[in-house]
């Protein structure tokens, strides 16, 4: 899959509640702003439907299916999701994705029983794609649950309190091990702050500014 890249490829990670939409939305206008072309994305693709289909199934506890069908349907949703969302664009603009295949890693082990490390050196194997940036939004399991509760919509059955930290511990996990093999850099970003504006502004623009800029900043330990 690789190809000459002229704009980053940037991913937001983190639990739901988490924050990921808002801070996405703050750093599309931004690039917006500074007259930076700029592709949001999903995690997904949805290119196949009968990829899709599973995988909305399975995420929904709508039917029982085996591990590796579910991990067979994931790689096939992002193969595609690489070549035709992500590659074909990074020529034009900085991608920008609410997820990655680091969240395929986290929620099949949490969801599912498949282990991360399966997945990520799956995708390794492959030559999957990876962010050159993913921020890692972290934030206390106790106030992603009111978030997700303030949205007003059904709440998933793995937006509950205990399944959410299961899901961070597996994040804080992966990144520990395989920090360095999924993505360029990894940033963690405690969404905590009672100005979000000026946190993102004041320690997340800087980086995708120097990301788009091909410049490196001191951003301390992962």
């Amino acid at each position: 899959m690789a190809q000459a890249r002229s704009f980053p490829y940037v991913a937001l990670e983190g639990c739901d509640g988490a924050g990921k939409s808002t801070i996405r939305r703050r750093i599309s206008a931004h690039l917006r702003q500074k007259d930076i072309p700029v592709l949001e994305v999903g995690q997904h693709s949805w290119l196949n439907i009968s990829a899709a289909r599973m995988i909305l199934d399975a995420r929904e506890n709508r039917r029982a299916f085996l591990p590796s069908d579910i991990s067979a349907a994931y790689r096939v949703d992002k193969t595609l999701h690489a070549e035709n969302n992500i590659l074909r664009n990074l020529h034009r603009a900085l991608v920008l994705a609410d997820r990655s295949v680091i969240s395929d890693a986290v929620y099949q082990e949490a969801l599912y029983g498949i282990p991360a490390d399966r997945t990520i050196h799956s995708y390794l194997l492959a030559g999957q794609i990876f962010p050159s940036l993913v921020i890692f939004v972290t934030v206390p399991v106790e106030l992603a649950v009111q978030r997700i509760a303030k949205r007003g919509r059904h709440r998933r059955h793995y937006e509950r309190e205990a399944d959410l930290r299961t899901i961070s511990a597996i994040y804080e996990r992966v990144f520990r091990q395989y920090g360095e093999q999924i993505a360029g850099t990894v940033v963690f970003f405690p969404n905590e702050h009672p100005d979000l504006d000026a946190a993102v502004g004041g320690a997340l623009l800087p980086l995708i500014d120097a990301a788009c800029t091909g410049s490196t900043l001191d951003i301390g330990g992962r």
